[in-house]
Parts: C-alpha cells; structure tokens; sequence
C-alpha cells in the first residue's frame, strides 16, 4: 500500500517562504504580521522578515529583511512571526491610526491577542 501526501497551497505560503528564503532565525516583522491576518487593510508589495543575523545571499524583491533584536516570537501557522501585539505597535507611524485601532478590535474578537495587550494596544493608540 503507497500513502500519497499532497500539498494543498495556502494563502500563507508566501509568508513562509520568505521567512525561509531570509534564513534560520527569521520571523515575519511588522506589517508582514498584520497582512497574513488580514488587519488593518495592510497589503504590501514587500514581505518584511526580521533576522538577528546578517543577510549576504540575494533575494528577491518581494522579501525585504529587516535587521531587529529583543523582538517577541511566536508562531502562526507555523510561521515564525513577531508576536501580533509587537507587531501593531511597530506599525505606528506607517499604518494609519484609524486603522491599526479597527485591528486591535478585530485581533481580540478573534482572539488573537490576549485582554491586557487589547487593553495596552488600545491606550497605546488612543
């Protein structure tokens, strides 16, 4: 008896293979993290991939590596990623307001961030 394993596609898998691409140690960063969750509107043409480490190899356009430290992370979908709450908070300035507030309130509806970072994130933004 054969097993055969197929690969279904994702909507996630050009996140992952960013991450892959930037190198062990990476982790989605910024508004990469919001963009996979569909937060704040946020639809770059550049995936940004945070590394603690330098990048020397080419990559393409599309993944830029963001060099950073003391950054949170986590995992979602079994992506490395800069935790959620981090992630909106390093979106000030380059998100509008309005529309990072829309995504704290959407990420906590569907628990994504836990009451004492929506309660943070909130004051944060206000």
């Amino acid at each position: 008896m054969y097993k055969l394993v197929r690969y279904v596609p994702t909507e996630y898998d050009r996140y992952a293979e960013a991450v892959a691409l930037v190198g062990d140690g990476s982790f989605l960063f910024g508004e990469a993290v919001l963009a996979m969750h569909g937060l704040a509107l946020v639809n770059s043409r550049r995936i940004s991939v945070g590394t603690t480490k330098r990048v020397r190899r080419e990559l393409p356009e599309w993944v830029q590596p963001v060099a950073v430290s003391g950054k949170t992370v986590t995992s979602y979908e079994g992506i490395p990623s800069q935790s959620l709450a981090e992630a909106i908070s390093e979106c000030r300035g380059m998100v509008m307001g309005e529309r990072l507030k829309s995504a704290v309130e959407d990420a906590r509806r569907e628990e994504l961030i836990t009451k004492d970072e929506f309660e943070h994130l909130r004051k944060e933004l206000s």
